[in-house]
């Protein structure tokens, strides 16, 4: 079974992807959350003891309140090794900014970038990873 976390502050978003992985992964693990410090807790505390085979793809919004996409990465290096090894990270974004693309793609623990909202097609991306 496939695990998904989704962290975006747009609980339309968070429904939609929900629907959309479930559509394309059938039967799956998701988690979403609209406040970001929730879903690092949630990672600290779900994650810290897990095997390292335990995978989990993680979508991540970038603008959001609070904490922004950036900072929830800068909070997520400073956890153990063993937890970073067992997300896929992608960057899903309404952003038209071209240097959030150019930084995420020189993120260590960034996968991939993908415009909002997410599709069929960028999950058959995703799945084909």
């Amino acid at each position: 079974m496939e695990k998904f976390i989704v962290v975006d502050d747009d609980y339309i978003n968070n429904k939609l992807c929900s629907y959309i992985i479930k559509k394309v992964f059938g039967n799956s693990e998701i988690k979403c959350f609209e406040f970001p410090a929730e879903g690092l807790n949630f990672i600290k505390s779900a994650y810290s003891n897990l095997d390292v085979s335990e995978q989990t793809i993680l979508f991540l919004d970038i603008n959001m309140p609070e904490i922004n996409g950036w900072q929830f990465l800068d909070e997520f290096s400073k956890l153990e090794p063993h937890v970073h090894d067992q997300f896929t990270i992608y960057i899903v974004s309404s952003s038209i900014d071209p240097t959030d693309e150019e930084k995420a793609q020189q993120h260590p623990f960034v996968k991939g970038y993908f415009p909002k909202p997410i599709n069929a097609s960028i999950l058959a991306d995703v799945k084909g990873s």
